[in-house]
């Protein structure tokens, strides 16, 4: 089957193309953005590309140009034997390296340790010692490395010359959020190509067709909340983020007169529960590292509930919707929230903002977050009494 078509990718795809019309094509390329924006599928798609015998350029449909910035393309053929096997993830020159397969390592000794980072043992098992042999079907090696972000000093050190004089049939596409997670020296001998943020409309289609039980408001908040990334929106439908969203909208509409959203014992069970969805799609966080994600994650349902206040108390709402920028967040809550923004005062409001993203510079740090949680909901409940915060 054709390989799956990258969309709002204009500048990226673009980029691509020209890199394979030139004649010194790279060796190695950092494709960074948020997740789940199409940096993989892009990866696969370029792999195909200079795997498959058939490959030719072909121009670009009229309905794709804008997706694509370019009239013509290199395409796989979808056909072949090479296609079929990249398609199936069983091609032996196509290599997707993990932190995970560190299982499948040949020392017992690795297959033990917890795979947190991406480590110097699995680089060099599974991609270093991989250049040295010939491609098994006599065209190229292509390795994709996820969570480059991920990569250890020493790993990502050891890659250092593979990436500076690589064989001629070897290319090595590294994913990662942002090109400053990794060293200067691997920007340096790559090719960046930025992936961006998806269109919000997009990504309300997409989860639209894959959960058509949902309730087109709730689509529409993780579209805006997601910020761009199907794979996030994805994910907090299917963690029932937006149900934990509601119920603390509604405590801070309540606040401070009813102080029920002060309560740390409902912050760190919520968070727990928030983390163990993390959990199951990383199962080797601790108990601990899920809480603190989970932590974090009410903290920005938090945060974006009084940055939706004072956007609305500012009158930058309004302004915003003229200007056809987009509405608040939380705008299933919109008259409540507007309730809010008369109630509170403005100075009491961006105390708050700033107080919260302290807290999650504190979970950063490993802080106890026992500590940090009643920390925080005593400042916020001062601030929002019209108290001064404790300094910290």
């Amino acid at each position: 089957m054709p390989p799956v078509d990258v969309l709002h990718q204009p500048r990226a795809m673009g980029q691509i193309q020209r890199a394979l019309r030139s004649s010194r094509l790279a060796h190695a390329f950092v494709f960074h953005g948020p997740e789940g924006v199409g940096r993989e599928l892009a990866a696969r798609q370029l792999a195909a590309a200079l795997l498959c015998p058939d490959a030719r350029w072909v121009e670009v449909p009229a309905q794709r140009r804008e997706h694509v910035e370019a009239p013509h393309e290199l395409r796989a053929c979808g056909a072949c034997q090479d296609c079929r096997l990249c398609d199936a993830d069983t091609h032996p020159d196509l290599h997707v390296v993990h932190r995970f397969l560190n299982r499948f390592h040949d020392e017992d000794r690795v297959r033990k340790l917890k795979a947190s980072q991406l480590s110097v043992d699995v680089v060099r098992q599974f991609i270093i010692a991989e250049t040295g042999r010939k491609p098994a079907r006599g065209r190229a090696k292509v390795f994709i490395i996820r969570d480059a972000d991920r990569l250890s000093a020493s790993a990502e050190n050891a890659l250092l010359k593979t990436l500076e004089e690589p064989p001629d049939d070897t290319f090595m596409i590294l994913i990662a959020p942002s090109p400053q997670d990794l060293l200067a020296t691997t920007r340096s001998r790559s090719a960046l190509i930025a992936f961006d943020a998806l269109p919000k409309a997009f990504v309300q289609r997409q989860l639209s067709m894959r959960h058509r039980d949902k309730p087109p408001a709730t689509l529409a908040w993780a579209a805006a909340f997601s910020a761009g990334s199907l794979g996030r929106a994805l994910e907090l439908l299917e963690d029932g983020v937006y149900e934990v969203n509601e119920a603390f909208v509604r405590g801070w509409i309540g606040a401070p007169a009813d102080p029920s959203i002060l309560d740390p014992d409902l912050w760190i069970k919520t968070a727990g529960a928030l983390g163990s969805h993390c959990k199951k799609r990383d199962e080797e966080l601790s108990d601990s590292e899920g809480q603190r994600m989970g932590l974090k994650q009410l903290i920005a349902l938090s945060a974006a509930c009084f940055a939706d206040a004072l956007r609305m108390g500012s009158g930058a709402d309004a302004l915003r919707v003229r200007s056809g920028a987009g509405a608040i967040l939380n705008e299933q809550a919109r008259p409540a929230l507007q309730a809010c923004a008369d109630r509170w005062d403005r100075g009491a409001v961006c105390a708050t903002l700033d107080r919260l993203h302290r807290a999650e510079s504190h979970l950063d740090m490993n802080a106890n977050t026992q500590l940090v949680v009643e920390a925080l909901l005593y400042d916020v409940f001062a601030a929002l009494r019209g108290e001064a915060m404790v300094a910290g």
